[in-house]
């Protein structure tokens, strides 16, 4: 569902794609293409997540499998976060373990 609380990065700047994305929400123009990379996977990884936790409790487990598309950067994520043992880690100090 479209709530227009989403800011899409369009680098570099090009008024067809700046109109495009106004319609669905804020548009940012990165300064340069590291720039652009942070902001995506930044905003990708933690926008709606971070929202969600502000609106329901439950497991951080189940939190994630909501925000994962296949094949998406949150699922990339939480594989390198698996397979580094990371993963195990970070969810046992959030939990208090």
């Amino acid at each position: 569902m479209s709530r227009g609380a989403g800011r899409t990065a369009v680098y570099p700047d090009d008024p067809v794609a700046r109109v495009l994305f106004e319609s669905v929400g804020d548009v940012v123009v990165p300064r340069d293409e590291p720039a652009l990379a942070t902001f995506s996977a930044a905003t990708a990884t933690f926008a709606a997540p971070g929202r969600t936790l502000l609106q329901n409790s439950g497991k951080l487990e189940a939190l994630a499998r909501k925000h994962t598309t296949p094949g998406g950067i949150n699922e990339r994520f939480l594989a390198d976060l698996r397979g580094d043992g990371l993963r195990d880690s970070v969810l046992a100090r959030v939990s208090g373990q």
